[in-house]
């Protein structure tokens, strides 16, 4: 027969210790960014950094732990970010590239490559990555590209490229 163990040598769990948060995703190199984007991705740092500070000073561990999984985040992308500049190509659509397209529908709309970490589409960023992105990139004013979006193809048009690095956001 077994006795049973002694409660002594049970570890129960601490009733304030969190479970580990599971880590951010990060996107797969490389980190390409804009001078805008590298400026959003220091402040979001330092605006982590300081609500850590305060958070740490509290008895609420579990606020704190996720703040460290976002400080940990910022960290990572702004140790692997790389400035990337426009393509010198005045005319030729790249990282950075500002351009003014035909899309049907919707008429002439203004959009730019940027980054993962600075994408808004809403308000005309678009990441690298994205298919419209990946599209555009190593065309020029005038040429028709195709891109696959929601099951169907769409017939895209370059108007014009801009290759003028924007300066950063204000903070």
């Amino acid at each position: 027969m077994i006795a049973p163990m002694n409660k002594a040598f049970v570890r129960e769990p601490d009733e304030d210790v969190p479970d580990r948060l599971p880590e951010l995703p990060l996107p797969p190199p490389p980190n390409p960014v804009t001078e805008a984007g590298l400026g959003q991705i220091k402040t979001a740092l330092e605006a982590v950094e300081r609500r850590l500070a305060d958070a740490t000073a509290r008895p609420e561990r579990a606020e704190a732990e996720r703040l460290q999984r976002e400080a940990r985040y910022w960290a990572a992308r702004l140790a692997t970010a790389r400035l990337t500049l426009p393509p010198v190509d005045a005319d030729i659509a790249g990282f950075g590239s500002h351009l003014t397209i035909a899309w049907p529908g919707r008429g002439e709309v203004g959009l730019s490559i940027v980054g993962n970490d600075e994408a808004d589409p809403k308000a005309g960023l678009i990441a690298w990555r994205a298919p419209v992105a990946a599209a555009l990139v190593g065309h020029g004013t005038g040429e028709r590209v195709v891109v696959q979006l929601a099951g169907r193809e769409v017939e895209l048009t370059i108007l014009a490229v801009c290759n003028v690095p924007q300066p950063p956001e204000p903070a």
